[in-house]
């Protein structure tokens, strides 16, 4: 059995990612916390590819913006409670 395939390499756009740890589904989004002036933001966000350990954001963080990578579920559950 044979199969034809084509691999594409050379460079692409480049993407912001996040590590997979700062990603959480929150039942109908997809969410991360970003560190703003002492806070914490929740933010929904558009996943894109996932590739070793990392997703990429397509949109909802800019580049430069502080993502929480350890501790994000416990933010979720303070900020479900109203902490």
């Amino acid at each position: 059995m044979f199969a034809r395939g084509q691999i594409q390499t050379g460079a692409g756009k480049l993407s912001l990612t996040v590590p997979d740890s700062a990603l959480l589904d929150d039942g109908a989004a997809k969410i991360v916390f970003v560190a703003k002036k002492g806070k914490y933001e929740r933010r929904e966000v558009v996943p894109g590819n996932e590739s070793n350990g990392r997703i990429e954001i397509k949109s909802g963080v800019k580049q430069g913006e502080q993502v929480v990578t350890e501790g994000a579920a416990a933010l979720r559950a303070q900020a479900a409670k109203g902490v």
